[in-house]
């Protein structure tokens, strides 16, 4: 059976058990008890009865005389449930009201009625007749008529049960009933307090909500003295973590300046290297032959597009350190969308990724769509590069790149490489933060993760799966935009 994920449902079905099971058992004692109380009440009415027969029976000669007509009407009409016998000694029956014409009374029963009776001794008991049950009263008294004659007789008056069983269901009907309607009300009254009672829960999920949405900052609602003691804490845990965001974003802060500083030296070096550059040809261009001229002109345009290469990745760095720092500023949560162009971005990593892995001769496949995608530019190159560069890493000579839409703004990006690829049971450790399969390639193991924390900031899925033809590892990745 499962247990239900809800505190609400835990209590109701749980006080609802202990209440059906407290009302059923009551509702068991109340029937056993007015069960005893009618069968009582009727043990009693036949004892009435029987004193009503001694009062006018008479003995003659040994011979029980009563009359022909009795004061109780049910013993004077055939069918009526109500019947009286008077059995002598050896339980042979000496006479039965007119009432008792379609009773059968067999051996065993008569031996019944009188069975261990004493003399001035009653007995109530039930017996059966034809399959119809039936009530006994048998009452044994010593008849003495004279000084010397001793009669010993057993009055016995027998009542049908039909009357009582149907008193019986009656009642038992009408308890359960009036069971059933006050169980119903107390579950309504349950849920209602249950209910009320887990009102502080439902503001304490408010005040959290409100402080995931950032509309305010610690739990400010008066709980109740069970759950103070959480609030407090969380209070206290909610304070920390924000002074170490705040510590985290400090120090993200920090390394951005400190890289930047360099990084602008840097850049400045390079424009004063370019400046020089300039100026020497034009000094060999007025004191040198033309040959000299051309040779010093072709070893400026070499040194110019090493100073071009250097001048972007200088950018670049400093475009992934803003875009870092925004990131552990605003939350990862967050993502700045626009419509941009995803082919420009594949195209500019591939040469970027010719010139650090020129020493490898790698050729790279492109399958790209010319198309628009809505989300963060910065985002995408993030993924393309953790991919890419892993493909290269681990690939032996080519990686193919294909990115296409399968919908409105999902974007399907697959990178494949032909290297040794991913064993199947090791495919999901790799993309934990901090897990690798190779000790060899320079990385902390951090790439997929940080693959994986974007995608799923776009609502997608990062899988890996075996490459094309079995070689190598097929990385891919959906974005919703």
């Amino acid at each position: 059976m499962q247990i239900p994920n809800s505190l609400r449902a835990r209590l109701l079905i749980s006080a609802s058990a202990v209440l059906f099971v407290f009302f059923g058992l009551m509702g068991i004692v109340l029937d056993q008890s007015f069960r005893r109380s009618v069968e009582q009440s009727v043990s009693e009415k036949l004892v009435i009865q029987i004193y009503g027969l001694l009062s006018v029976a008479e003995v003659e000669q040994q011979q029980l005389i009563m009359p022909e007509l009795l004061q109780e009407p049910g013993f004077n009409l055939p069918g009526s449930g109500l019947a009286a016998l008077v059995l002598g000694s050896n339980a042979e029956e000496l006479w039965r009201s007119p009432s008792g014409i379609d009773l059968r009374i067999v051996d065993d029963m008569g031996i019944k009625f009188q069975a261990k009776l004493s003399i001035g001794e009653q007995r109530f008991g039930v017996t059966q007749n034809d399959a119809v049950p039936y009530f006994f009263q048998s009452y044994q008294i010593l008849w003495q008529s004279g000084a010397e004659v001793q009669m010993p007789l057993t009055f016995v008056v027998v009542q049908s049960k039909e009357s009582f069983q149907a008193e019986v269901a009656s009642y038992r009907n009408t308890l359960w009933l009036l069971l059933l309607g006050v169980s119903i009300v107390l579950l309504l009254v349950q849920a209602t307090v249950i209910r009320w009672g887990l009102v502080p829960l439902r503001y304490l999920a408010r005040d959290l909500k409100q402080i995931e949405d950032g509309k305010q900052e610690m739990l400010q609602g008066a709980y109740p003295r069970e759950i103070d003691g959480v609030t407090r804490n969380l209070n206290i845990l909610l304070s920390r973590e924000r002074e170490q965001r705040e510590k985290y974003r400090l120090t993200m802060a920090d390394l951005a300046h400190s890289l930047k500083t360099p990084l602008a030296i840097i850049r400045g070096s390079i424009n004063e290297l370019e400046n020089q550059d300039v100026v020497e040809l034009q000094l060999r261009h007025n004191r040198h032959s033309e040959d000299d001229v051309i040779g010093t002109t072709a070893k400026s345009s070499a040194s110019a597009s090493i100073h071009n290469t250097v001048n972007d990745q200088v950018s670049r760095m400093s475009e992934i350190i803003d875009y870092q720092l925004q990131r552990a500023v605003a939350g990862s949560s967050q993502i700045i969308k626009r419509a941009f162009r995803v082919k420009p971005i594949v195209v500019n990593l591939v040469s970027a990724m010719e010139k650090v892995y020129a020493a490898n001769s790698i050729k790279f496949d492109r399958l790209v769509a010319d198309e628009d995608f809505l989300g963060d530019e910065r985002d995408l190159t993030e993924v393309l590069g953790n991919l890419v560069d892993n493909a290269c890493k681990y690939g032996a000579y080519r990686v193919s790149i294909k990115l296409y839409k399968i919908e409105a703004n999902q974007l399907v990006i697959e990178v494949n490489d032909d290297g040794p690829g991913i064993p199947e049971n090791q495919r999901q450790a790799v993309l934990n933060r901090g897990q690798r399969l190779d000790s060899v390639a320079p990385g902390q193991g951090i790439g997929l993760a940080i693959v994986v924390e974007i995608a799923a900031r776009y609502g997608g899925t990062v899988s890996l799966s075996a490459g094309l033809n079995g070689n190598g590892t097929l990385v891919t990745v959906m974005l919703q935009g």
